[in-house]
């Protein structure tokens, strides 16, 4: 196997502006880059204005009503997602789960198929539309590789979240003995 096709083996946290950046591994490595993974900036916008403070949330559905202490306790934090929009994390049981609240509209929008029961919580930043759930961080000294050899990407789309899943190649990951 190549140098070029070994991914390093240590998160870095050192990514300006990317809440979570502790749970990189390989996603946003340079290994990640050579192998042409998604980027923030390839779902980047533009669009980051809101006037004045963020819209009182709308409990226009069932997940906003159930949890409506935490989402609007959340949804008060300025925007850090996609522009315009606030990620709002809170644990369930051993899974985080995450909604977006629209600071302009207040709506929030999520997914149980897909921003419910993650291994851990997405990296994501202001500027981008993507999130990046890199689970070859968890649990890396079990074995001689990731015990989750893959990374989950979720692309906001401005209407609702389209998911893919890349697998990691275990031999690409070697851990430290």
């Amino acid at each position: 196997m190549s140098q070029d096709s070994i991914a390093p083996t240590h998160p870095d946290a050192n990514l300006p502006g990317v809440a979570y950046a502790e749970n990189n591994c390989v996603a946003l490595s340079p290994w990640g880059r050579a192998h042409h993974l998604p980027r923030f900036d390839d779902y980047g916008v533009t669009d980051t204005v809101v006037p004045g403070p963020p819209a009182p949330v709308q409990l226009t559905n069932r997940i906003a009503r159930q949890y409506r202490t935490v989402i609007r306790n959340g949804a008060k934090e300025p925007p850090d997602f996609a522009g315009h929009f606030t990620v709002v994390i809170w644990p369930n049981g051993t899974s985080p789960q995450f909604v977006i609240v629209d600071a302009r509209t207040g709506q929030v929008y999520y997914d149980e198929q897909v921003t419910f029961g993650l291994p851990l919580p997405p990296m994501y930043r202001r500027d981008s539309r993507l999130f990046i759930v890199d689970a070859t961080s968890m649990f890396p000294y079990t074995r001689d590789h990731p015990a989750y050899p893959w990374i989950d990407y979720i692309e906001w789309t401005g209407v609702r979240f389209r998911y893919w899943r890349v697998k990691v190649p275990i031999g690409c990951v070697p851990l430290p003995r």
